[in-house]
């Protein structure tokens, strides 16, 4: 980088602090002093060079997801100036700028992998390197059937208890279809209980009993 000459206005201090520099920029300063009767030292001439301006940094970033938030907590520090503003991107688009380390992303899809950046600015409109991560939402459990217990089995009638797993929402809805050994359906699906007397049936025949659950916001079983 070329050298640059600054001129400044005399002063009666022995000291001079030269403001509004570039950083890491070479100068030449020409100094001298004057007696009270006017007569003037030689010109003083040195090379100085301002230091590198250190930007803002992120440390770290936390994420802190649900089904449908990503909430973002930013680590960062201003160093050669102070922090002002955060900067939230998701796929590649500016979400918002803001003067909080916090950010919660909202209405986002459960199961999903976002791609997040982040960058801080500070008070001298110089931003940081951005924070680049993938994050994801919490995965949505479906309802699923976990196993069947078979009792009271009659000529024409059996019952069935239905136990399920552990589901992101509470099951609402239990469906049952029957179907003859060969797929013939003798009853179609049909809303029931947990605990369901499949009636109607014809003495020494195999049964298929089809279950279907929906949990409380309609989602239903795969």
């Amino acid at each position: 980088m070329s050298a640059e000459t600054v001129k400044y206005e005399e002063t009666t201090e022995p000291s001079y602090t030269f403001e509004g520099l570039q950083p890491n920029t070479k100068y030449t300063i020409y100094s001298y002093v004057e007696d009270e009767s006017g007569m003037k030292s030689n010109t003083y001439q040195t090379e100085v060079t301002t230091n590198e301006y250190k930007e803002p940094i992120i440390n770290n970033v936390t994420f802190t997801s649900t089904l449908n938030t990503i909430k973002a907590t930013v680590d960062a520090e201003g160093r050669d100036g102070s922090i002002t503003t955060y900067h939230y991107y998701k796929d590649g688009d500016l979400i918002t700028s803001i003067a909080s380390n916090e950010y919660t992303y909202e209405s986002l899809s459960d199961t999903s992998s976002y791609d997040i950046k982040i960058e801080v600015e500070d008070s001298n409109h110089v931003k940081s390197i951005a924070y680049e991560q993938t994050v994801s939402t919490l995965e949505y459990i479906y309802p699923e059937v976990e196993s069947v217990d078979i009792t009271n089995q009659q000529w024409n009638s059996v019952t069935l208890t239905t136990n399920t797993k552990e589901s992101t929402n509470p099951i609402s809805e239990y469906s049952y279809q029957v179907e003859k050994k060969d797929g013939s359906v003798v009853q179609e699906w049909f809303v029931g209980t947990k605990t369901q007397v499949i009636e109607t049936l014809e003495a020494n025949q195999e049964y298929n009993v089809k279950i279907k659950l929906k949990d409380s916001i309609g989602r239903e079983s795969k």
